[in-house]
């Protein structure tokens, strides 16, 4: 228990990184539709269908568009190059579509939620040098987008 004190002590966006990863999304969203289903509630349901749709669709545009811009990531402090390309951010897509399709279907209280931890997600993006400030903009703003025409 102290090892992960100290972890997130020096760096309290360590969990960004797990949480905003599509197969974490895809996992709660896939709960939520099995939940719904055994129990015989459709809106729970819908809205474990509509996050896994989203987690999806999110990934596929991400890593299209990363395939096609082929951007670097930035330079880790010792000046090597990290492997893999930076834009759009994949974290920020998924994690913001995945907000926005609850506050679509549950309304502004969990919305204010969703897009706190999507914001924080984001931000760990950041502050582990792994993406650019337009990456990370342009994949929330993308993952709006996706959300939105899901839901």
């Amino acid at each position: 228990m102290n090892d992960l004190v100290a972890a997130v002590r020096r760096n309290p966006f360590i969990a960004g990184e797990k949480i905003g990863e599509t197969y974490t999304i895809f996992a709660a969203a896939a709960t939520v539709y099995i939940i719904g289903r055994r129990r015989r509630k459709p809106r729970l349901e819908h809205l474990g269908w509509d996050e896994m749709r989203t987690a999806l669709l999110g990934q596929v545009v991400a890593v299209g568009i990363k395939a096609i811009i082929r951007r670097h990531r930035p330079l880790r402090p010792n000046g090597t190059r990290q492997s893999g390309f930076s834009f759009p951010s994949g974290h920020a897509t998924v994690t913001f579509a995945a907000a926005t399709v609850l506050q679509r279907r549950l309304g502004y209280r969990a919305g204010i939620a969703a897009y706190a931890i999507a914001s924080y997600v984001a931000a760990s993006r950041l502050h582990d040098n792994r993406h650019y400030l337009s990456d990370v903009v342009f994949g929330a703003a993308m993952g709006i987008v996706i959300g939105r025409s899901v839901a």
